[in-house]
């Protein structure tokens, strides 16, 4: 009987890289009918009004595998528990005989898959002399959406908001460092001035817009938005409504509201 291959956050950040995962991708996109048999919507379950779990199952006749993710999502983690909001696991399987193949850390995963397709969501809709970037957000998921975007785009600088100016302080030291770029924290989100910004990353667990159509948006922009819980809703309706949208499932987004 095969072992269970056990990855944790640090195994998967030095063995999976975001170029190779934005390449898997595009390869998965380009030819999603055969690759992908069955992918039901995902399933949400509250603990609390602060406290979530989701689960997303998937299976690939075209690779034999069956897999499942459970993601967590707890916001009172950090200051309670001292642990991280986000946690959960995702569990492979072979699809022919059921066996478990893997085990993987799903915050880390997900951090890294969704980093990879903002990064490529930015290759091919962002205009290609894109320089500067705007973020809004200091967690794991807008560090590896900055990534994302690096990866892909010839980036000078970027600048980071979030509602803790600590923590953007913390965001942009860490990312100077990881990308050799000027990051820059901003007190005031309206220092993330439209007409400086050609890309907008907004990752964030808001409630309510973290940003306006008119005082934000500037022809042209590219906008990496990722927040999409039912009870989320980092854009506003103009801005939402004035834009050209791109989603990975058109059926499932309008269901949830989109």
């Amino acid at each position: 009987m095969p072992m269970t291959l056990t990855l944790d956050s640090e195994s998967l950040s030095q063995n999976l890289t975001l170029l190779e995962c934005i390449d898997q991708i595009e390869s998965l996109y380009t030819q999603e009918s055969e690759a992908i048999a069955s992918q039901p919507p995902r399933i949400l379950s509250r603990v609390n009004e602060n406290s979530v779990f989701l689960t997303m199952p998937g299976y690939s006749s075209k690779l034999g595998r069956f897999a499942v993710k459970i993601v967590s999502e707890y916001k009172k983690n950090p200051e309670l528990f001292g642990r991280k909001a986000q946690g959960g696991i995702m569990m492979l399987f072979d699809s022919l005989n059921s066996g478990l193949l893997a085990l993987m850390d799903s915050a880390r995963l997900t951090a890294i898959r969704t980093g990879a397709l903002s990064g490529l969501a930015t290759k091919l809709l962002s205009r290609k002399d894109s320089r500067n970037v705007g973020v809004i957000g200091s967690g794991e998921q807008a560090r590896t959406q900055l990534e994302g975007v690096c990866a892909v785009r010839e980036i000078e600088r970027a600048r980071v908001y979030s509602r803790e100016f600590s923590h953007a302080k913390m965001y942009a030291q860490k990312m100077s460092k990881r990308l050799s770029l000027p990051v820059e924290a901003v007190e005031d989100r309206k220092e993330l001035n439209k007409e400086d910004e050609d890309i907008l990353i907004v990752a964030t667990n808001s409630s309510s817009p973290v940003l306006s159509w008119k005082e934000d948006i500037s022809p042209g922009m590219h906008i990496n938005s990722v927040g999409t819980l039912p009870e989320r809703q980092e854009l506003d309706i103009e801005t939402v409504s004035n834009s050209r949208l791109f989603c990975r499932h058109k059926g499932r987004s309008l269901a949830r509201g989109w």
